[in-house]
């Protein structure tokens, strides 16, 4: 478990199905998360927690955001499509329950697992794909992301298309090579 000043990022439980397919389902998360778009049905939940919690594959750890206080499952994050031979990972995540959007939370879990990534899994660099005008562009650039590049137009949802930016956080700062940085 890494734990915080308000939260603990844990390995997935099965019983967290309920919190995550409620999340999975909700609209605005979606589409501000780029996630899939489609309905996702209680069986295919299940069988997502059951291949997961049986698999072996170290490019994919999913981690379930609890509420250190309330010892609520309030979020999910996860470090993906690791590359052990390059050392790049990406990040992705949300803080589900919207009474706990915009207090630091889903800020804390990204810098927590990004110090996971870098000084445990020895990851050298980590990067996310996040739409330019989502809330937490302007505050995952706060935490020392660089802005690598920007995919015009490449997301769709609510009836348009959405620029996506390309970010990365770097272990050794001078790895950076620059970036955009808009």
């Amino acid at each position: 478990m890494l734990t915080g000043e308000k939260i603990i990022l844990r390995p997935i439980r099965m019983e967290d199905r309920e919190y995550t397919v409620k999340w999975r389902n909700d609209l605005f998360i979606k589409s501000s998360t780029m996630a899939h778009p489609f309905p996702v049905t209680e069986e295919m939940e299940k069988e997502w927690y059951e291949e997961n919690g049986r698999s072996r594959n170290n490019s994919y750890l999913p981690f379930t955001v609890v509420h250190k206080e309330t010892g609520k499952v309030i979020g999910f994050f996860t470090l993906n499509n690791i590359n052990w031979i390059s050392g790049v990972g990406f990040i992705s995540g949300v803080i589900g329950e919207r009474e706990n959007m915009g207090k630091g939370i889903g800020r804390e879990s990204l810098e927590i697992l990004i110090r996971y990534a870098f000084d445990f899994l020895n990851l050298r660099k980590i990067c996310a794909h996040v739409r330019t005008d989502h809330p937490a562009m302007k505050t995952w650039m706060e935490t020392g992301a660089v802005r690598e590049g920007t995919l015009a137009g490449h997301f769709y949802a609510d009836g348009r298309y959405y620029d996506i930016a390309f970010i990365s956080w770097f272990r050794d700062k001078g790895e950076s090579g620059g970036g955009d940085n808009r």
